[in-house]
């Protein structure tokens, strides 16, 4: 059992920034999964870690989340339809759709259709 709780806890995400975008009407998440910040990494190499991104609404209902390769991809621009990160994905608000592409570019993985 207490292996079990451990594995949740280091696995679980940890908030490791926020901002907001558009008026205050969408806030962007960006997190990684906590066992991360175990791992020894170099002086200044700490957005190397993976991660996610999620966009959440006012009343805190998620357009869906994309994980990244690195922390330091987390360069949400946004959209007249939402928001994308450039070559890495997209959320659309007005459609409540959200996708990334795959690890070889070659195909959409669809978080939310």
């Amino acid at each position: 059992l207490s292996v079990a709780v451990t594995a949740l806890c280091l696995f679980s995400t940890e908030e490791v920034s926020r901002f907001s975008g558009t008026a205050g009407k969408y806030t962007v998440v960006i997190s990684k999964r906590r066992y991360q910040s175990y791992i020894m990494r170099m002086p200044g190499q700490g957005s190397d870690a993976p991660g996610f991104v999620e966009i959440f609404d006012a009343d805190g209902g998620s357009y869906g989340r994309i994980p990244l390769e690195m922390l330091q991809f987390a360069d949400v621009r946004w959209t007249s339809s939402g928001a994308e990160i450039p070559l890495i994905g997209e959320w659309d608000f007005q459609r409540h759709t959200c996708w990334y592409w795959s690890h070889d570019q070659d195909r959409q993985i669809w978080v939310r259709r």
